[in-house]
């Protein structure tokens, strides 16, 4: 080979070598544009999932309060049929007239509407019994008197009582005094007229 021919190989190898010097600083530069992107994808997905943490702590937080409201008002409910039927069988109970209902109600409102009625009808009664008088404040009163008064009468009569047996056992006192009077006024006598005296020597 001649000195041109190896000139032309040297410049030939030079060009190649900057050709692929310039294909390797594009194909860097293009990895590295697409790690940023694929970094930016990351970044923004691993935002995403935070944001999806955060919601769902957010729910389930708001469903065991959507489920703690659930029960409370599940128990309320169940406390309140049962206070309903309770009421309505008392009702029932005191129910003397031939529109007594026969049986349990299962039906809350059937039970409502009943217990209803039946605090009308008492409401009815007791209006009136007020107007004839038949209660009142006054009849409470006087029924408060006729205690009072019965209370005042046996408490005199057990005084009285008291007295009768005081009496009594003063007299037997005094015939007990009077007794032991006659029997030291007989020892006086007695002793008197029995007493001897001795002979002179």
């Amino acid at each position: 080979a001649t000195n041109g021919d190896l000139q032309a190989m040297v410049r030939q190898n030079i060009q190649d070598s900057e050709q692929s010097r310039l294909q390797l600083h594009q194909l860097s530069k293009q990895l590295q544009n697409e790690v940023l992107v694929q970094s930016s994808v990351i970044a923004e997905h691993q935002e995403r999932l935070e944001k999806a943490k955060i919601e769902t702590v957010i729910e389930e937080q708001q469903k065991e309060t959507r489920e703690d409201e659930s029960k409370d008002a599940i128990r309320e409910l169940g406390e309140a049929r049962l206070a309903t039927f309770n009421l309505y069988n008392r009702c029932r109970s005191t129910h003397m007239a031939e529109s007594r209902p026969k049986q349990e109600a299962k039906d809350v409102l059937i039970g409502l509407r009943y217990i209803e009625e039946r605090f009308k009808d008492l409401e009815a009664i007791v209006r009136q019994a007020q107007a004839e008088g038949l209660i009142g404040e006054h009849k409470i009163r006087e029924a408060v008197v006729d205690r009072q008064m019965v209370v005042t009468t046996r408490a005199a009569a057990g005084d009285g009582a008291a007295g009768k047996a005081g009496g009594a056992k003063g007299k037997a006192a005094g015939k007990n005094n009077e007794a032991a009077k006659g029997t030291s006024q007989a020892l006086g006598n007695g002793s008197g007229s029995n007493l001897v005296q001795p002979p002179i020597q």
